[in-house]
């Protein structure tokens, strides 16, 4: 395993196992191997809220470890299996065994990895990732309760 993802593994295992009361937005960025700006919009809304304008009024904005939580499994910032490595025998702790993940080999169309690809949120991620990414938001937008 590479140190990166081992460290991000770790960071991962912290957030559930040992959380910080409150995240930085760049906290959150560097968990969930996003661009700053992604984060940013993500609480964009909450942000206004508070009136944060500014990058020093950004860069010390905090959330809570609930709310940052919640992010996380609402947008799916966190991909299962890394969740799951991370905890290994606490995974149950924070999500049923519903959420044990299980390898698949799927076979798809050319074109259906291209449509994935060109649609899905992380963009950065392997073709594995993005399906994994987008049968995951299909699910939520079914009303899949995740």
């Amino acid at each position: 395993m590479k140190s990166s993802a081992a460290a991000h593994l770790t960071a991962i295992r912290r957030f559930y196992v040992d959380p910080q009361p409150t995240y930085t937005l760049q906290e959150l960025a560097a968990l969930w191997q996003l661009p700053s700006d992604t984060v940013d919009d993500i609480y964009d809304d909450e942000l206004d809220q508070h009136g944060v304008v500014g990058g020093d009024a950004r860069a010390s904005f905090c959330v809570t470890w609930s709310k940052a939580v919640a992010t996380s499994n609402t947008f799916h910032l966190l991909r299962p299996r890394d969740v799951e490595l991370a905890l290994g025998s606490k995974l149950r702790d924070f999500r049923s065994d519903d959420w044990r993940t299980v390898p698949v080999q799927l076979r798809l169309p050319r074109f259906a990895l291209d449509l994935i690809a060109a649609g899905a949120f992380r963009r950065d991620g392997s073709i594995a990732v993005q399906v994994e990414q987008f049968i995951l938001e299909q699910l939520d937008d079914d009303g899949a309760s995740l």
